[in-house]
Protein backbone atom coordinates (compact mmCIF):
# COMPACT_ATOMS: atom_id res chain seq x y z
CA UNK A 1 0.00 0.00 0.00
CA UNK A 2 1.32 3.09 -0.85
CA UNK A 3 1.20 6.17 1.38
CA UNK A 4 -0.71 9.23 1.06
CA UNK A 5 1.93 12.09 -0.27
CA UNK A 6 1.39 13.84 3.00
CA UNK A 7 2.07 10.87 5.23
CA UNK A 8 6.24 11.11 2.93
CA UNK A 9 9.67 13.52 3.43
CA UNK A 10 10.81 13.92 0.73
CA UNK A 11 14.52 13.67 1.57
CA UNK A 12 17.37 13.03 -1.39
CA UNK A 13 17.61 12.33 -5.29
CA UNK A 14 19.93 9.60 -5.95
CA UNK A 15 19.52 7.89 -9.35
CA UNK A 16 20.16 4.10 -7.74
CA UNK A 17 19.53 1.78 -10.27
CA UNK A 18 16.52 -1.08 -9.15
CA UNK A 19 19.26 -3.60 -8.12
CA UNK A 20 20.44 -1.03 -5.71
CA UNK A 21 17.56 0.46 -4.69
CA UNK A 22 15.48 -2.40 -4.13
CA UNK A 23 18.07 -3.77 -1.88
CA UNK A 24 18.27 -0.51 -0.13
CA UNK A 25 14.60 -0.56 0.51
CA UNK A 26 14.67 -4.16 1.85
CA UNK A 27 16.95 -3.47 4.40
CA UNK A 28 15.09 0.21 5.11
CA UNK A 29 12.18 -2.29 6.56
CA UNK A 30 14.57 -4.99 8.30
CA UNK A 31 14.42 -4.54 12.19
CA UNK A 32 17.11 -6.78 12.11
CA UNK A 33 19.40 -4.21 10.54
CA UNK A 34 18.93 -1.61 12.92
CA UNK A 35 18.56 -3.76 16.76
CA UNK A 36 21.89 -3.10 18.34
CA UNK A 37 21.76 0.76 18.29
CA UNK A 38 18.42 1.26 20.24
CA UNK A 39 16.51 -0.72 23.25
CA UNK A 40 13.38 -0.86 21.08
CA UNK A 41 12.60 -2.34 17.45
CA UNK A 42 13.21 0.21 14.33
CA UNK A 43 12.91 0.30 10.94
CA UNK A 44 12.18 3.05 8.13
CA UNK A 45 8.98 1.26 6.90
CA UNK A 46 6.84 2.37 4.13
CA UNK A 47 9.83 4.26 2.04
CA UNK A 48 10.27 4.28 -1.88
CA UNK A 49 11.62 5.85 -4.55
CA UNK A 50 10.10 7.48 -7.25
CA UNK A 51 12.15 8.88 -10.75
CA UNK A 52 15.09 8.47 -8.74
CA UNK A 53 13.92 10.36 -5.68
CA UNK A 54 13.86 8.99 -2.39
CA UNK A 55 10.60 9.55 0.05
CA UNK A 56 10.67 8.27 3.45
CA UNK A 57 7.41 7.71 5.68
CA UNK A 58 7.46 10.72 7.89
CA UNK A 59 6.30 9.04 11.18
CA UNK A 60 9.62 6.93 10.70
CA UNK A 61 11.65 9.17 10.42
CA UNK A 62 10.38 11.61 13.17
CA UNK A 63 10.74 8.24 15.45
CA UNK A 64 14.75 7.42 14.16
CA UNK A 65 15.30 11.03 15.47
CA UNK A 66 13.61 10.74 18.52
CA UNK A 67 15.49 7.35 19.63
CA UNK A 68 18.81 8.99 19.09
CA UNK A 69 18.33 12.04 21.15
CA UNK A 70 16.58 10.05 23.78
CA UNK A 71 19.24 6.96 23.95
CA UNK A 72 22.17 8.61 22.08
CA UNK A 73 22.95 10.76 25.31
CA UNK A 74 26.40 9.77 26.14
CA UNK A 75 29.58 9.07 25.23
CA UNK A 76 30.05 5.13 25.55
CA UNK A 77 26.60 4.75 23.24
CA UNK A 78 27.24 7.10 20.69
CA UNK A 79 31.22 5.67 20.58
CA UNK A 80 29.42 1.77 19.96
CA UNK A 81 27.64 2.91 17.91
CA UNK A 82 30.56 4.92 15.35
CA UNK A 83 32.73 1.29 16.32
CA UNK A 84 29.56 -0.66 14.74
CA UNK A 85 29.69 1.79 11.87
CA UNK A 86 32.93 1.15 10.95
CA UNK A 87 32.62 -2.64 11.50
CA UNK A 88 30.33 -2.94 8.49
CA UNK A 89 32.11 -0.52 6.72
CA UNK A 90 34.61 -3.28 6.42
CA UNK A 91 32.37 -5.58 5.86
CA UNK A 92 31.17 -4.16 3.07
CA UNK A 93 34.45 -3.59 1.63
CA UNK A 94 35.27 -7.22 2.04
CA UNK A 95 32.47 -8.45 0.32
CA UNK A 96 33.29 -6.57 -3.08
CA UNK A 97 34.86 -9.74 -4.67
CA UNK A 98 32.50 -12.14 -3.71
CA UNK A 99 28.90 -13.86 -4.57
CA UNK A 100 26.65 -11.35 -4.91
CA UNK A 101 24.99 -12.91 -2.26
CA UNK A 102 27.28 -12.28 0.10
CA UNK A 103 27.58 -8.41 -0.93
CA UNK A 104 24.01 -7.75 -1.24
CA UNK A 105 24.29 -9.26 2.85
CA UNK A 106 26.65 -6.43 3.64
CA UNK A 107 25.34 -3.92 1.36
CA UNK A 108 21.81 -4.68 3.49
CA UNK A 109 23.82 -4.53 6.87
CA UNK A 110 25.52 -1.13 6.34
CA UNK A 111 21.99 0.75 5.54
CA UNK A 112 22.13 1.34 9.22
CA UNK A 113 24.76 3.71 9.01
CA UNK A 114 23.59 5.42 6.02
CA UNK A 115 20.23 5.80 7.81
CA UNK A 116 21.39 6.64 11.33
CA UNK A 117 24.12 9.12 10.63
CA UNK A 118 21.24 11.06 8.74
CA UNK A 119 18.71 10.78 11.40
CA UNK A 120 21.25 11.83 13.83
CA UNK A 121 22.80 15.08 12.33
CA UNK A 122 20.01 17.43 13.44
CA UNK A 123 19.68 15.96 17.16
CA UNK A 124 23.11 16.10 17.69
CA UNK A 125 23.25 19.86 16.08
CA UNK A 126 20.47 21.07 18.25
CA UNK A 127 21.46 20.01 21.35
CA UNK A 128 24.88 21.48 21.38
CA UNK A 129 23.89 24.78 20.08
CA UNK A 130 21.80 24.80 22.99
CA UNK A 131 24.70 23.99 25.52
CA UNK A 132 26.68 26.13 23.44
CA UNK A 133 23.82 29.07 24.22
CA UNK A 134 23.71 28.40 27.97
CA UNK A 135 27.31 29.31 28.23
CA UNK A 136 28.22 31.66 25.71
CA UNK A 137 27.69 34.37 23.06
CA UNK A 138 25.05 33.92 20.01
CA UNK A 139 27.42 35.38 17.74
CA UNK A 140 30.78 33.04 19.82
CA UNK A 141 28.14 29.63 19.34
CA UNK A 142 27.54 30.94 15.53
CA UNK A 143 31.49 30.69 15.00
CA UNK A 144 32.07 27.57 17.04
CA UNK A 145 29.45 25.74 14.74
CA UNK A 146 30.69 26.97 11.59
CA UNK A 147 34.19 25.86 12.09
CA UNK A 148 33.01 22.26 14.01
CA UNK A 149 30.99 21.60 10.82
CA UNK A 150 34.06 20.92 8.91
CA UNK A 151 35.18 17.50 9.93
CA UNK A 152 38.79 17.44 11.08
CA UNK A 153 39.09 14.08 9.80
CA UNK A 154 39.31 13.61 5.72
CA UNK A 155 36.97 12.84 4.07
CA UNK A 156 38.04 11.09 0.60
CA UNK A 157 37.65 14.18 -1.48
CA UNK A 158 40.02 15.56 0.58
CA UNK A 159 42.59 13.40 1.46
CA UNK A 160 42.26 12.43 -2.47
CA UNK A 161 43.64 16.18 -2.89
CA UNK A 162 46.54 15.52 -0.34
CA UNK A 163 47.67 12.19 -1.90
CA UNK A 164 47.39 13.93 -5.19
CA UNK A 165 49.30 17.08 -4.35
CA UNK A 166 52.29 14.51 -2.88
CA UNK A 167 52.00 11.61 -5.00
CA UNK A 168 55.04 10.37 -6.43
CA UNK A 169 53.25 8.00 -8.97
CA UNK A 170 50.25 9.47 -10.62
CA UNK A 171 49.44 5.93 -11.86
CA UNK A 172 49.86 4.61 -8.56
CA UNK A 173 47.59 7.24 -7.07
CA UNK A 174 44.43 6.37 -9.72
CA UNK A 175 44.97 3.16 -8.83
CA UNK A 176 43.83 3.49 -5.43
CA UNK A 177 40.84 6.11 -6.26
CA UNK A 178 39.68 4.07 -9.52
CA UNK A 179 36.49 4.38 -7.87
CA UNK A 180 36.44 8.06 -7.45
CA UNK A 181 34.52 9.40 -10.07
CA UNK A 182 31.22 6.09 -9.63
CA UNK A 183 28.26 6.48 -8.14
CA UNK A 184 24.79 4.92 -8.20
CA UNK A 185 26.56 2.14 -10.02
CA UNK A 186 28.22 3.84 -13.09
CA UNK A 187 31.15 2.11 -14.56
CA UNK A 188 33.27 5.10 -15.12
CA UNK A 189 36.53 4.72 -13.50
CA UNK A 190 38.97 7.67 -12.29
CA UNK A 191 41.49 8.32 -15.18
CA UNK A 192 45.60 9.90 -15.31
CA UNK A 193 44.43 12.34 -17.61
CA UNK A 194 42.01 13.27 -14.97
CA UNK A 195 44.50 13.56 -12.46
CA UNK A 196 46.64 15.10 -14.57
CA UNK A 197 44.49 17.64 -14.60
CA UNK A 198 43.26 18.52 -11.83
CA UNK A 199 46.90 18.64 -10.30
CA UNK A 200 47.60 20.71 -13.44
CA UNK A 201 45.01 23.20 -11.48
CA UNK A 202 46.27 23.12 -7.81
CA UNK A 203 48.83 25.50 -6.23
CA UNK A 204 50.45 23.33 -4.48
CA UNK A 205 51.99 25.55 -1.89
CA UNK A 206 48.64 27.22 -1.48
CA UNK A 207 46.56 23.80 -0.98
CA UNK A 208 49.31 22.64 1.87
CA UNK A 209 49.27 26.05 3.52
CA UNK A 210 45.63 26.35 3.51
CA UNK A 211 45.09 22.79 4.53
CA UNK A 212 47.01 23.06 7.25
CA UNK A 213 46.03 26.00 8.54
CA UNK A 214 42.12 24.70 8.76
CA UNK A 215 43.39 21.86 10.79
CA UNK A 216 45.12 24.02 13.57
CA UNK A 217 41.57 26.11 13.46
CA UNK A 218 39.27 22.76 13.65
CA UNK A 219 41.49 21.20 16.49
CA UNK A 220 41.51 24.47 18.68
CA UNK A 221 37.78 25.04 18.20
CA UNK A 222 37.27 21.45 19.06
CA UNK A 223 39.22 21.99 22.32
CA UNK A 224 37.42 24.96 22.94
CA UNK A 225 34.25 23.44 22.47
CA UNK A 226 34.90 20.84 24.91
CA UNK A 227 35.98 23.48 27.41
CA UNK A 228 32.80 25.06 27.52
CA UNK A 229 30.08 22.76 27.07
CA UNK A 230 32.45 20.84 30.14
CA UNK A 231 32.47 16.92 30.78
CA UNK A 232 29.26 16.16 30.81
CA UNK A 233 28.60 17.28 27.02
CA UNK A 234 32.41 16.53 25.27
CA UNK A 235 30.58 13.98 23.74
CA UNK A 236 28.22 16.40 22.04
CA UNK A 237 31.17 17.56 20.23
CA UNK A 238 32.96 14.30 19.11
CA UNK A 239 29.47 12.98 18.22
CA UNK A 240 28.80 15.86 15.96
CA UNK A 241 32.52 16.02 14.57
CA UNK A 242 31.65 12.19 13.61
CA UNK A 243 28.42 13.17 11.99
CA UNK A 244 29.72 15.87 10.06
CA UNK A 245 32.42 13.28 8.64
CA UNK A 246 30.83 10.44 8.41
CA UNK A 247 27.93 11.44 6.48
CA UNK A 248 29.76 11.87 3.06
CA UNK A 249 31.95 9.21 3.96
CA UNK A 250 29.30 6.68 3.92
CA UNK A 251 28.18 7.49 0.63
CA UNK A 252 31.73 6.97 -0.38
CA UNK A 253 32.25 3.92 0.82
CA UNK A 254 28.74 2.81 -1.18
CA UNK A 255 30.11 4.46 -4.71
CA UNK A 256 33.61 2.22 -3.76
CA UNK A 257 32.23 -0.85 -2.75
CA UNK A 258 29.69 -1.03 -5.81
CA UNK A 259 31.92 -0.03 -7.66
CA UNK A 260 34.49 -2.66 -6.81
CA UNK A 261 31.88 -5.25 -6.89
CA UNK A 262 31.34 -4.71 -10.84
CA UNK A 263 32.85 -7.17 -11.92
CA UNK A 264 30.83 -9.78 -10.21
CA UNK A 265 27.69 -8.30 -11.46
CA UNK A 266 29.06 -8.04 -14.81
CA UNK A 267 29.89 -12.09 -14.41
CA UNK A 268 26.34 -12.41 -13.72
CA UNK A 269 25.34 -10.07 -16.59
CA UNK A 270 27.20 -12.17 -19.01
CA UNK A 271 25.89 -16.00 -17.75
CA UNK A 272 22.22 -14.57 -18.35
CA UNK A 273 23.12 -13.09 -21.93
CA UNK A 274 22.58 -9.32 -20.63
CA UNK A 275 24.54 -6.38 -20.83
CA UNK A 276 25.90 -4.46 -17.49
CA UNK A 277 23.47 -2.07 -17.71
CA UNK A 278 20.79 -5.04 -18.32
CA UNK A 279 21.25 -6.16 -14.97
CA UNK A 280 21.17 -3.31 -13.40
CA UNK A 281 17.74 -2.72 -13.69
CA UNK A 282 16.65 -6.29 -12.54
CA UNK A 283 15.62 -6.11 -8.48
CA UNK A 284 18.24 -7.61 -6.08
CA UNK A 285 15.25 -10.55 -5.50
CA UNK A 286 15.44 -11.24 -9.37
CA UNK A 287 18.69 -11.74 -9.19
CA UNK A 288 19.37 -13.95 -6.13
CA UNK A 289 16.36 -16.29 -6.72
CA UNK A 290 17.26 -16.87 -10.70
CA UNK A 291 14.20 -15.23 -11.78
CA UNK A 292 15.60 -12.46 -14.95
CA UNK A 293 12.74 -10.33 -15.57
CA UNK A 294 12.05 -10.31 -19.37
CA UNK A 295 13.36 -7.84 -21.91
CA UNK A 296 10.60 -6.05 -22.00
CA UNK A 297 10.08 -5.73 -18.60
CA UNK A 298 13.57 -4.52 -18.44
CA UNK A 299 13.62 -2.37 -21.30
CA UNK A 300 10.35 -0.74 -19.78
CA UNK A 301 12.18 -0.01 -16.38
CA UNK A 302 14.68 1.60 -17.75
CA UNK A 303 12.16 4.55 -19.11
CA UNK A 304 11.22 5.17 -15.86
CA UNK A 305 10.28 3.23 -12.74
CA UNK A 306 9.20 3.30 -9.40
CA UNK A 307 10.19 1.27 -5.93
CA UNK A 308 8.54 0.98 -3.12
CA UNK A 309 8.06 -1.17 0.13
CA UNK A 310 4.62 -1.57 1.03
CA UNK A 311 2.94 -4.14 3.60
CA UNK A 312 6.36 -5.66 3.86
CA UNK A 313 7.24 -6.21 0.08
CA UNK A 314 9.59 -4.35 -2.40
CA UNK A 315 7.43 -3.89 -5.35
CA UNK A 316 8.42 -1.91 -8.31
CA UNK A 317 6.18 -0.08 -10.70
CA UNK A 318 6.43 0.56 -14.45
CA UNK A 319 4.82 2.00 -17.56
CA UNK A 320 1.42 3.91 -16.59
CA UNK A 321 1.35 2.76 -13.28
CA UNK A 322 4.69 4.29 -12.59
CA UNK A 323 3.53 7.55 -14.24
CA UNK A 324 0.74 7.86 -12.03
CA UNK A 325 2.66 7.33 -9.05
CA UNK A 326 5.17 10.24 -10.46
CA UNK A 327 2.50 12.68 -10.81
CA UNK A 328 0.97 11.67 -7.04
CA UNK A 329 4.20 12.50 -5.31
CA UNK A 330 5.56 15.40 -8.17
CA UNK A 331 5.52 18.47 -6.63
CA UNK A 332 4.01 21.73 -9.06
CA UNK A 333 5.77 24.58 -9.16
CA UNK A 334 4.53 28.49 -10.49
CA UNK A 335 6.74 30.53 -11.31
CA UNK A 336 9.19 31.60 -8.43
CA UNK A 337 11.52 34.70 -8.34
CA UNK A 338 12.67 34.23 -4.97
CA UNK A 339 13.22 31.04 -3.34
CA UNK A 340 14.14 30.22 0.45
CA UNK A 341 16.90 27.57 1.85
CA UNK A 342 18.78 27.65 4.96
CA UNK A 343 22.43 29.30 4.34
CA UNK A 344 25.48 26.71 5.29
CA UNK A 345 28.11 28.86 4.54
CA UNK A 346 27.85 32.77 4.73
CA UNK A 347 28.26 35.45 1.56
CA UNK A 348 27.07 36.98 -1.27
CA UNK A 349 27.26 36.18 -4.91
CA UNK A 350 25.51 37.01 -8.61
CA UNK A 351 26.21 34.76 -11.21
CA UNK A 352 24.75 32.58 -13.91
CA UNK A 353 22.91 29.13 -13.47
CA UNK A 354 24.40 26.05 -14.35
CA UNK A 355 22.48 22.86 -13.07
CA UNK A 356 24.66 19.88 -13.27
CA UNK A 357 22.96 16.41 -12.79
CA UNK A 358 25.96 14.27 -13.25
CA UNK A 359 29.46 14.28 -14.45
CA UNK A 360 28.30 14.82 -18.37
CA UNK A 361 27.51 18.61 -17.00
CA UNK A 362 30.80 19.34 -15.16
CA UNK A 363 31.44 20.98 -18.42
CA UNK A 364 29.30 23.60 -18.87
CA UNK A 365 30.05 25.22 -15.80
CA UNK A 366 32.34 27.96 -15.96
CA UNK A 367 34.08 30.28 -13.78
CA UNK A 368 31.87 32.70 -11.76
CA UNK A 369 28.74 30.24 -12.27
CA UNK A 370 26.28 29.35 -9.58
CA UNK A 371 26.15 25.72 -9.28
CA UNK A 372 22.73 24.09 -8.91
CA UNK A 373 22.49 20.66 -7.88
CA UNK A 374 20.16 18.27 -5.94
CA UNK A 375 22.83 17.80 -3.89
CA UNK A 376 26.72 18.10 -4.63
CA UNK A 377 28.78 14.90 -4.39
CA UNK A 378 32.51 14.44 -3.71
CA UNK A 379 33.58 14.25 -7.65
CA UNK A 380 32.36 17.77 -8.10
CA UNK A 381 34.75 19.43 -5.97
CA UNK A 382 36.60 19.92 -8.99
CA UNK A 383 34.26 22.59 -10.51
CA UNK A 384 32.92 23.59 -6.93
CA UNK A 385 36.01 25.50 -7.36
CA UNK A 386 35.14 28.09 -9.83
CA UNK A 387 31.62 28.27 -9.39
CA UNK A 388 30.78 31.52 -7.69
CA UNK A 389 28.25 29.82 -5.19
CA UNK A 390 26.13 26.68 -4.38
CA UNK A 391 22.60 25.91 -4.40
CA UNK A 392 20.73 22.57 -3.89
CA UNK A 393 17.56 21.33 -2.76
CA UNK A 394 18.52 19.22 -0.48
CA UNK A 395 20.52 18.87 2.50
CA UNK A 396 21.25 19.64 6.65
CA UNK A 397 24.15 21.40 8.23
CA UNK A 398 26.53 18.41 7.26
CA UNK A 399 26.12 18.06 4.25
CA UNK A 400 29.01 17.92 1.52
CA UNK A 401 27.51 21.05 -0.48
CA UNK A 402 27.88 22.62 3.21
CA UNK A 403 30.97 21.60 4.29
CA UNK A 404 33.11 21.96 0.97
CA UNK A 405 31.11 25.81 1.14
CA UNK A 406 32.99 26.45 4.62
CA UNK A 407 36.36 25.13 3.39
CA UNK A 408 35.88 27.25 0.33
CA UNK A 409 34.98 30.25 1.88
CA UNK A 410 31.73 30.32 -0.74
CA UNK A 411 27.99 31.31 0.12
CA UNK A 412 25.75 28.46 -0.20
CA UNK A 413 22.41 27.99 0.48
CA UNK A 414 20.82 24.31 0.65
CA UNK A 415 17.14 23.07 1.59
CA UNK A 416 15.79 25.03 -1.31
CA UNK A 417 13.36 21.89 -2.17
CA UNK A 418 12.75 23.13 -5.96
CA UNK A 419 15.93 25.20 -6.93
CA UNK A 420 16.46 22.38 -10.08
CA UNK A 421 12.90 22.95 -10.50
CA UNK A 422 12.81 27.05 -11.20
CA UNK A 423 15.99 27.28 -12.23
CA UNK A 424 17.34 26.71 -16.13
CA UNK A 425 21.14 27.08 -17.11
CA UNK A 426 21.75 31.39 -18.15
CA UNK A 427 19.26 32.42 -15.04
CA UNK A 428 21.11 35.36 -13.36
CA UNK A 429 21.08 35.13 -9.64
CA UNK A 430 21.69 36.59 -6.64
CA UNK A 431 22.66 34.14 -3.86
CA UNK A 432 22.33 35.48 -0.79
CA UNK A 433 23.44 33.07 2.21
CA UNK A 434 23.37 35.41 5.04
CA UNK A 435 19.50 35.49 4.80
CA UNK A 436 19.16 31.73 2.76
CA UNK A 437 17.42 33.65 -0.39
CA UNK A 438 18.05 33.12 -4.08
CA UNK A 439 16.63 35.13 -6.37
CA UNK A 440 16.28 36.03 -10.06
CA UNK A 441 18.42 39.52 -11.09
CA UNK A 442 16.54 40.76 -14.06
Amino acid sequence: MILPKEKYQKTVKRPYPPILASLILSAFTDEKVYESFFSRPYSRKDSLVCDGVWYNCGEAEDLGRQLIANEWNNKEVIEKAWARFRELEKDLLKSVSKSFREFSKAYKNYMSAITLVFLAEQPFYDKIKEVLLSNCSKDETKRILEILNVPLEDNFYKKEELDLVQTKNIEEHVKSYIWFMSRNGADTPYTIEQAKKKLSEINKQKFLEDYYSSKKEIKETIILAKKIVGEQYEYLVDGLQFIVFYRTHRTDILAKATFLHIPVLKSIAKKECLSYEDILFCLDTEVLENKIPSRSIIDERKRGYAIASADGNIVCFIGKEFEELRDKLEDKVEDVVEIKGNGASRGVATGKVKVIDNYKDFSKLKEGDVLVSSMTTPEMVPIMKIASAFVTDEGGVTCHAAIVAREMGKPCVIGTKIATKVLKDGDLVEVNADKGIVKRVK
